[in-house]
């Protein structure tokens, strides 16, 4: 596979996410952030996301050093080299630059791994991708950052609520406590509290008897820590705390 690709090159520093990744009688694909996802019968359900260790360590995750790496015929890459994590410039696990607009000086706010709030109702397949599909707000995990137009990628945490899986705007990124970075100390969650919720609505403060997906700003009318579903909205029902955000 590696001979097909073009731009082969043995210096990770310009890697891409979408570029194939290779060594001798194995294959991957680089997904950003450091990470590549590759197949094997030796691994549980036949796949995995690694560290790839030509770029850095990540803690907690299995690596793999690669040879080579190249841009696979198949694919249009729009996409400049990325600030990969455990790079000098951006150690593993933490950001890089922020480049949601000219001024790319500025260290983003949130790291991979970090759980957030997103707020918003678009996400792109590329960190510069100029359109991008619809998608449902609610909470999500970073799994990537990039010095670009759309500087987090974001996953969707189950029971959260949305259906993001992309490449997003920092100013659709906030703190799960309601409040974006800087803005001051986030609002508790409390009896009283009135707070944003974007999911599944569940009979109990266990998680059961999954009902219908509300989207909006509720009041919580119980509230009891440490449940799965914790929180309950407007007497509609119990939802999970941490697909919440408190806005006042």
């Amino acid at each position: 596979m590696i001979k097909v690709c073009k731009d082969v090159s043995t210096d990770f520093r310009k890697i891409v996410p979408g570029e194939a990744v290779w060594l001798k009688g194995h294959i991957g694909v680089y997904i950003g952030g450091g990470k590549v996802i590759e197949c094997s019968p030796a691994f549980l359900n036949r796949v995995q996301v690694t560290a790839c260790l030509n770029i850095g360590e990540i803690a907690g995750m299995n690596g793999r050093e690669w040879t080579k790496h190249g841009k696979l015929p198949y694919i249009t890459y729009d996409m400049a080299a990325e600030t990969p994590a455990g790079s000098a410039t951006a150690p593993a696990g933490r950001p890089g630059t922020s480049g949601g607009s000219s001024d790319t000086s500025a260290p983003l706010a949130f790291s991979v791994g970090d759980v957030v709030r997103f707020t918003g109702s678009k996400h792109y397949t590329s960190a510069n991708a100029a359109t991008g599909p619809a998608c449902k707000p609610g909470t999500a995990r970073v799994i990537g950052t990039y010095k670009g137009k759309h500087p987090y990628q974001l996953k969707a945490e189950p029971g959260g609520g949305s259906t993001v899986y992309g490449w997003v705007d920092a100013a659709d990124v906030q703190a799960v406590g309601g409040t974006s970075a800087g803005s001051g100390a986030a609002a508790k969650m409390r009896v009283g509290a009135r707070v944003w919720y974007s999911g599944p609505l569940f009979r109990d403060s266990n998680g059961n008897g999954q009902g219908k997906t509300v989207n909006g700003a509720f009041t919580v009318k119980y509230y009891y820590p440490g449940r799965k579903c914790g929180v309950h909205i407007d007497g509609l029902g119990w939802v999970p705390e941490s697909a919440c955000s408190v806005i006042g």
